[in-house]
């Protein structure tokens, strides 16, 4: 599947805080004992727990998010749509895809919102060996700031061997916007949009 940015039109291919009530599928958060990430529950927890976000956390199954449509980034999300700079709580820890994949990821913005993608903000985090397919985001109701099927804006920290296919939709004006990271202070390998 070709991945395809459209800007007004035009396509252009390219490059709360609580502890969890469970346990997830296993795990202690540790990066020897990482949270295991094994259902849509799971992931749905992940999304909820913003004290998690600084913990390691590893995918133990392919997560399928068809039939969710998020208004933001479900995990790391900017929280005030009012602000220029990101309102929220940042993801920090480290998340290995250990091989699978977050499919059907939709994001559908009425406001234009930043800081899109599966991770809307990330500081000094490590994101590796995770695809993201079939990727749809449209913020096209006005210009957006940040916005990629992995992470909206990556400050440091590393992303490798991950990949994104899909499609991106935002309005005239939008910066930084990319297939797979909009914006990246930092580095990423053998990464790819396909």
């Amino acid at each position: 599947m070709a991945f395809a940015i459209k800007i007004a039109g035009i396509a252009a291919g390219c490059l709360l805080s609580c502890s969890p009530l469970l346990a997830y599928s296993g795990g202690s958060g540790a990066i020897d004992d990482p949270y295991q990430i094994a259902s849509i529950t799971d992931f749905q927890q992940l999304r909820s727990s913003s004290g998690d976000w600084n913990l390691a956390l590893i995918l133990t199954a392919d997560i399928d998010l068809n039939g969710n449509t998020f208004d933001r980034a479900p995990i790391a999300p900017d929280t005030d749509d009012a602000q220029w700079d990101f309102q929220g709580t940042l993801f920090t820890g480290v998340f290995d895809g250990n091989g699978h994949s977050i499919s059907n990821l939709t994001i559908v913005s009425v406001v234009g919102s930043d800081f899109l993608g599966l991770f809307g903000s990330t500081n000094n985090a490590r994101i590796e060996n995770l695809s993201v397919n079939n990727v749809s985001i449209s913020a096209s109701g006005s210009a957006s700031l940040y916005v990629g099927a992995l992470i909206g804006f990556q400050n440091f920290g590393l992303t490798q061997n991950c990949s994104s296919s899909g499609a991106i939709t935002v309005g005239n004006g939008s910066q930084a916007t990319g297939g797979l990271i909009g914006y990246c202070r930092s580095s990423y390998n053998q990464s790819r949009a396909i």
